[in-house]
């Protein structure tokens, strides 16, 4: 709850000037497990045969509606997201867009990637995707920061959607952010680069 009144408060803040403290935010949840192991021939083909009508009907449109009638417009999805090729199935009549390097080079236009005045130290970098041994995982904009008077750094990543509907003019943003070996929300000290990435992400 901490970290989504953050994202809140950091969007209000950068698209109205202001951020009411006093807000109550309903965050609204659906697990979406597709199953991935490759021992499971086509799994890919056959999720998308056989499960296209209901998560469209019970996971995409509902996913639209909230990002649409939320205060922020914008949904956030924790975990390692495979290519995105496969999640556009599900979306044709929809246009699916990667953002993610519009909003790297965005960032470095606002001139946000200059080190911090804090205790950490932000090294911030669009590296090349890397093979997976499913599939390509879409190139991301890796975050490491290492703690003042800490050996070991911290490396996430965060990655940008658009699912735009022509027809009705209609953009709805995803933020997607994982950590090697974690699904957990992203620790507070990456708070202040999730700041200027909204940023980035509303002036794109």
């Amino acid at each position: 709850m901490e970290w989504i009144r953050h994202l809140e408060e950091s969007i209000l803040q950068e698209r109205y000037g202001s951020q009411d403290a006093n807000c109550q935010s309903m965050p609204f949840c659906i697990e979406l497990c597709a199953w991935h192991s490759p021992k499971w021939p086509n799994n890919m083909k056959d999720i998308y045969d056989k499960l296209k009508d209901p998560i469209t009907k019970k996971f995409v449109d509902p996913l639209l509606y909230a990002i649409e009638k939320s205060d922020c417009h914008l949904a956030v999805c924790i975990g390692a997201q495979y290519s995105s090729e496969n999640f556009q199935k599900f979306i044709s009549e929809y246009t699916f867009e990667d953002l993610t390097e519009g909003i790297y080079e965005k960032l470095e236009q606002l001139e946000q990637l200059e080190q911090p005045k804090s205790s950490e130290n932000y090294n911030v970098q669009l590296p090349e995707p890397k093979e997976n041994a499913l599939t390509n995982i879409d190139k991301s904009i890796e975050v490491t920061i290492k703690a003042k008077g800490k050996e070991k750094e911290t490396t996430r990543y965060y990655r940008v959607y658009n699912i735009y509907n022509e027809k009705e003019g209609k953009n709805h943003i995803i933020l997607n952010t994982f950590a090697p070996g974690s699904n957990h929300h992203p620790a507070q000290k990456f708070w202040d680069f999730e700041k200027k990435l909204l940023t980035a992400i509303n002036h794109l």
